[in-house]
């Protein structure tokens, strides 16, 4: 949320899905002044939590971050740069880099993250869109 919070492009609003995590991630985000919803159950995934958040999204444009990444202060604004140039423009993603890596599997999927064949690559990424 810092990264987030120190951007050059201001960032609104941040919405955080606490999907009943057990390290206060919810108590944490609330307390940095985000907008914390707790759906009646574990989604299941990441994608189940973006789901259940979309419905309360009120800007035009709407970006999925993890909540253990740490982006660039330019990250926002250089992901905004098409969809602001372009209305055409529909989506617009960055990979996540590892700044860290500690383990064997870890160094796996930076490996996968550089790789450029996508069907084969697992990486992970942020996303905007309209």
């Amino acid at each position: 949320m810092i990264s987030l919070q120190g951007q050059s492009y201001a960032v609104t609003e941040i919405i955080v899905v606490d999907d009943y995590s057990t390290d206060a991630t919810g108590e944490i985000a609330r307390s940095l002044g985000a907008i914390v919803l707790r759906p009646p159950r574990n989604t299941g995934s990441k994608a189940g939590a973006q789901t259940f958040a979309l419905p309360h999204v009120r800007t035009e444009f709407c970006m999925a971050i993890d909540a253990d990444t740490a982006l660039a202060p330019d990250a926002v604004e250089r992901i905004m740069k098409p969809l602001l140039d372009d209305e055409a423009v529909a989506a617009a993603c960055g990979f996540v880099v590892p700044r860290h890596v500690s383990s064997i599997w870890e160094r796996g999927a930076t490996s996968n993250i550089c790789s450029p064949s996508p069907s084969t690559s697992r990486s992970r990424t942020f996303s905007a869109s309209r």
